[in-house]
């Protein structure tokens, strides 16, 4: 994998370990790469991260690789339904 990459940004990242025990590890995506990937498909930023999803694909390479993935309809929710789950939105608009 490594070597199909020929051009390439390096940049370190802190993780984060949330949850009980650090079950969960939390790393950032670079903001150049997701202002790339929602200008490759004609949206805005916010547009990308609603409608999309981050893929962690590993095991059988070294490391791991992310893509992304369109969500599925039934999953994708407004900015504010993510904020204040507990509300019904769609019946205050």
């Amino acid at each position: 994998m490594a070597e199909e990459i020929q051009v390439y940004y390096k940049k370190q990242y802190k993780m984060r370990a949330i949850g009980a025990d650090g079950l969960n590890t939390v790393v950032s995506i670079p903001p150049q790469v997701i202002r790339r990937e929602a200008e490759k498909r004609s949206l805005t930023v916010l547009e990308f991260l609603e409608q999309f999803v981050a893929i962690a694909q590993y095991n059988n390479i070294d490391g791991v690789l992310y893509t992304f993935t369109e969500k599925d309809e039934s999953k994708k929710l407004s900015p504010l339904e993510k904020v204040m789950p507990a509300l019904d939105v769609k019946s205050q608009a």
